[in-house]
């Protein structure tokens, strides 16, 4: 019905994985507050908050800290003592596999 009237849908749901597939921007709120709203790769790939990063899955979230970060890496202590080092890329991209 979308495609065929073309008219923007507004569409409420708490299924984030039907938000996810059917939608071209989400509106994530959280205690009646905006929290992001942007394109569904965006939110998974660069959420703004962790309340966003776990309302597209709990596996999004790592917990640690950044103990070094400059322009080609970034070296994080997670919280189960092991460490990690990410290399840099281009904001708004994911990584490719």
């Amino acid at each position: 019905m979308h495609r065929e009237l073309r008219k923007t849908f507004i569409y409420v749901t708490h299924d984030q994985e039907e938000a996810m597939a059917m939608s071209d921007r989400i509106v994530v709120m959280k205690d009646a507050k905006i929290l992001q709203v942007d394109t569904p790769e965006a939110l998974y790939y660069e959420p703004t908050s962790t309340a966003v990063a776990r309302f597209v899955g709990a596996a999004n979230v790592v917990t640690g800290r950044v103990v070094r970060s400059d322009a080609s890496e970034t070296w994080s202590q997670l919280r189960t003592g092991s460490s990690r080092r990410r290399a840099a890329r281009p904001r708004g991209r994911p990584a490719k596999k």
